[in-house]
């Protein structure tokens, strides 16, 4: 069954992580946040009766489909399930700083460590909080996570933990003297 959501007269599906009309040409990237608004008051108002395999799953193409407020939605409601807590915190974090809400993304790691320890913070919850201190002009507090990121990638660090430190080095340098 292919899911349809219909705007402004015009038939949308999802292709791939995209929306496209019914030549398979993609959305304008306005038109994609409406629609993923529409397709979620539709398909998934009622977050009960779905698991949270699929919660999860609709939360990833939301949030790279620009729609970070719609995938913060679902994944406050995983994490207020304690579901996938090794996942979700992270995606969760990435979503704050992207609706312009660092501090809420250090206050989540805050909670986390608190309530579940330090290994619950995975490099990529570490890397989404150093980012968030660096948004705040914490930079200290921002070497820590993304250090303490690094040593938990087993020296193998993300491209995005790379960039953090990128920025990092740019907007403190004096923290790598």
């Amino acid at each position: 069954m292919r899911l349809t959501v219909v705007y402004n007269g015009e038939e949308y599906h999802r292709l791939g992580g995209t929306w496209v009309d019914e030549c398979n040409i993609t959305a304008p990237a306005s038109i994609q946040r409406m629609l993923d608004r529409q397709y979620k008051d539709k398909y998934l108002c009622d977050l009960t009766s779905l698991s949270n395999e699929k919660i999860l799953v609709e939360a990833k193409f939301f949030k790279n489909n620009g729609s970070a407020n719609l995938a913060l939605e679902l994944l406050k409601y995983l994490y207020d399930r304690q579901a996938f807590l090794k996942v979700v915190p992270s995606m969760l974090a990435s979503c704050y700083r992207l609706t312009g809400k660092p501090e809420a993304a250090i206050a989540l790691y805050e909670e986390i460590v608190s309530i579940y320890g330090h290994s619950f913070a995975t490099p990529e919850l570490l890397t989404s909080v150093a980012a968030a201190f660096l948004d705040v002009k914490q930079a200290e507090d921002a070497k820590k996570r993304c250090d303490q990121g690094y040593a938990k990638s087993n020296g193998n660090p993300s491209d995005e933990l790379k960039s953090v430190y990128q920025r990092l080095r740019s907007e403190a340098p004096w923290l790598f003297s």
